[in-house]
C-alpha cells in the first residue's frame, strides 16, 4: 500500500510540474519592408531565458515559468524594442510578433584618434 501511495504521489507531482511551464514564440520582421530579421536577440526580462531568431525571424522559447513577462527584441542597426505583458499559462503558447525599425543614425558624430 505504501508502494501504491508513493507512487501516485510522485504521478501526481510530475504532472502539476508539467503543466507549470508554457511557451513564447512568435515572429521579428523589419516594420518598413516586413522582411524576417535572422539573429534578432529575444530576452525574458528579469530572468535568464533567450534566444536569437532563425533565418526565417521566428524564434521559441519553451518551459517558460508561468506568469506574465516583459519581452525585449534588438537587433543592430534597428530600435529595440519591449513587449510587456506577455502572459505564459500552463501547457499554453503565448505567441508575439514584432516588428523593428530601422535606428537613424543622422546626427551622431563620430571621432577617431591617430595613435602614435
Amino acid at each position: 500500500m505504501k508502494k501504491l501511495m508513493f507512487l501516485l504521489f510522485i504521478i501526481f507531482t510530475v504532472n502539476l510540474n508539467a503543466e507549470e511551464f508554457g511557451i513564447i514564440k512568435g515572429k521579428v520582421t523589419d516594420a518598413d519592408t516586413g522582411d524576417p530579421i535572422y539573429g534578432a536577440n529575444i530576452a525574458v526580462l528579469n530572468t535568464t531565458l533567450g534566444t536569437y531568431t532563425d533565418t526565417n525571424g521566428k524564434f521559441k522559447l519553451e518551459k517558460v515559468p508561468q506568469g506574465t513577462y516583459s519581452v525585449r527584441a534588438s537587433y543592430i542597426g534597428f530600435q529595440s524594442i519591449i513587449i510587456n505583458q506577455v502572459i505564459v499559462g500552463p501547457n499554453s503558447t503565448a505567441e508575439i510578433d514584432i516588428k523593428l525599425s530601422v535606428q537613424s543614425i543622422e546626427n551622431e558624430v563620430l571621432r577617431f584618434m591617430r595613435a602614435g
